[in-house]
Order: C-alpha cells, then sequence, then structure tokens
C-alpha cells in the first residue's frame, strides 16, 4: 500500500506580491496544499479549519494583528501546537530576535523575499 503524505503550508502575508513570491518558492519544494491569506483573521479560520497543516509562513508585520501577537493567540488556543513555524522578516532589531525565540521549536526565521 502507497502512503501518501501531504504537505500543507499557510503563506499569511499581507503583501500579495509577498505572498505570491513566497508561493512561487513553495512550488519548487514540491507542497501539496499551499494557502495563502492577507490578515490574522483568515490566517486564524484556516488554522482552526485545516487540523493538518504542517507549516506557517508567517509575515510580522501585519496591519492589524502583528505577527507575535497572532502566534501568541494561536498558541493559546492551540492551534498552532503540531506544527512548525517560520517567521518571514527583514528584521535585525535585537528586540525581535528575542522576542521570536521565545517561541521554541515553532519559530524558524526566512527572509522575506521582497
Amino acid at each position: 500500500m502507497l502512503l501518501i503524505i501531504k504537505t500543507r503550508i499557510l503563506l499569511m502575508d499581507d503583501n500579495d506580491i509577498g505572498n505570491f513570491l513566497s508561493e512561487m518558492e513553495s512550488t519548487k519544494m514540491d507542497f501539496n496544499a499551499i494557502i495563502t491569506v492577507t490578515d490574522d483573521k483568515q490566517a486564524l479560520g484556516n488554522l482552526k479549519k485545516e487540523n493538518c497543516l504542517n507549516l506557517v509562513f508567517l509575515d510580522l508585520n501585519m496591519p492589524v494583528m502583528d505577527g507575535f501577537s497572532f502566534l501568541a493567540r494561536a498558541l493559546k488556543e492551540l492551534l498552532c501546537m503540531q506544527m512548525n513555524m517560520i517567521i518571514l522578516a527583514s528584521f535585525t532589531c535585537q528586540k525581535d530576535k528575542d522576542q521570536a525565540s521565545q517561541f521554541g521549536r515553532l519559530y524558524r526565521k526566512a527572509t522575506k523575499l521582497i
């Protein structure tokens, strides 16, 4: 019996171009399903609905709820305990790095493509 494992990712960026570029890069990595959202409400809704997301690419600099607040809320609501989060940022501020590292295994940093 052949077992096919689907790799599902969520791209959260308020910039449509950023989502597009991340999606193009993600398709090179053979992810099975890529969901793009532009705000925290869409992202939280998808986390609640899609209980098998493997990976979330999270923009820190969002207009309503910043990435750290979103991550804290998702953790509080137990929406992302089994997935990895990659924080998309161009930050070099030590405060942001320290805050990001508090999320432990969920935290990885990737430089935004734009």
